[in-house]
């Protein structure tokens, strides 16, 4: 739980309860607003952070998408996610196809896929995307996918990412991450 604090010299001396982590250096300057004049800082709720964090994009299942059982077919929900996290780094600033001519390549390196309902045919559903950084080099995206008539989670996943540069080699596009924070 957060506690209120008066300015940021008492926030940077709050603790978690555990030796050495500071909520100042723990928390990003997004976590940290001005939210009335002349200056009063508050801290947001883990739920404002992702809300303000997410990107949502809704679809429609397209007929071809289904196989025999009329479902949507188990591979199909990564070309889902995959045009999502584009139009998730679009939003953010962060053209995917200029990217690459740029010779940064981002490319996923692990996909963990928790499949809890199935699609069908005109299915409306909604996409959501947010990323953390994980370690130095990585990138997570969190996904999930809810149709759109109940609100029924169908997907939930998580795709991690790196960036490689023109010889192939991992690094660390600190102007891509500074767009996505």
């Amino acid at each position: 739980m957060f506690t209120a604090v008066d300015n940021l010299k008492d926030m940077q001396s709050l603790t978690l309860g555990v030796p050495g982590v500071n909520i100042a250096r723990l928390f990003s300057r997004i976590y940290w607003a001005q939210v009335t004049y002349p200056i009063e800082y508050r801290a947001f709720t883990w739920q404002e952070i992702e809300v303000q964090k997410t990107h949502e994009l809704t679809l429609q299942v397209r007929d071809y998408e289904c196989d025999l059982q009329g479902v949507v077919n188990n591979a199909v929900y990564m070309n889902y996610l995959e045009h999502a996290r584009h139009e998730y780094l679009l939003s953010r600033g962060v053209d995917f196809a200029e990217v690459t001519r740029e010779g940064i390549h981002l490319v996923v390196v692990r996909a963990e896929l928790d499949y809890k309902s199935s699609l069908t045919s005109g299915d409306a559903f909604r996409v959501s995307t947010h990323f953390e950084r994980r370690g130095r080099l990585k990138i997570v995206f969190h996904q999930a996918i809810h149709r759109v008539s109940d609100q029924a989670l169908m997907l939930s996943g998580r795709i991690t990412a790196v960036a490689l540069n023109a010889k192939g080699r991992p690094f660390v596009p600190e102007d891509i991450l500074a767009l996505l924070s």
